[in-house]
């Protein structure tokens, strides 16, 4: 029978036991270079992933403000091409207004100027309750309800 002696091989373990701990420092810098960050475990720097992550909702927010201000950009396009359109009918009864105002024309003339007047007045109104983004009414005269 062989001998079972306590003699073992104290220096062999100790470096298993110190090429361990190099292959997983190894592990973790492989690990922080492919991710493009130092940080790769909370628990390595936690102050700097407590950073990290306000940085990432700080970038979250900042996503949806862009989000919302070109949401706010299509709204005014949207208003301001429906005011352009209300502009151009308000000038032709301006001119009509003047027209019918200046004596120069008979009683079926201004008739035909009030029918004409009426007709782009419901324009007007047509325009103004049609003009939607997301629909919401923007030419109400109100305030919109949000739900």
């Amino acid at each position: 029978m062989a001998e079972v002696s306590g003699n073992f091989n104290a220096t062999a373990l100790m470096s298993a036991r110190f090429a361990e701990a190099k292959r997983t420092q190894a592990t973790d810098a492989t690990k922080a270079l492919a991710s493009g960050s130092r940080i790769t475990s909370p628990a390595k720097d936690a102050s700097s992933a407590a950073l990290a992550s306000g940085l990432k909702s700080t970038a979250g927010v900042i996503a949806q403000a862009k989000i919302n201000a070109n949401n706010a950009l299509s709204v005014i396009s949207t208003a301001t091409g429906s005011l352009g359109q209300i502009k151009d009918i308000l000038t032709t009864m301006d001119a009509l207004t003047a027209k019918a105002a200046s004596g120069d024309s008979d009683a079926k003339a201004k008739a035909l100027m009030q029918k004409a007047y009426s007709n782009l007045l419901a324009s007007v109104t047509d325009i103004a309750s049609r003009s939607r983004w997301n629909g919401v009414q923007l030419l109400s005269g109100g305030t919109p309800s949000l739900s």
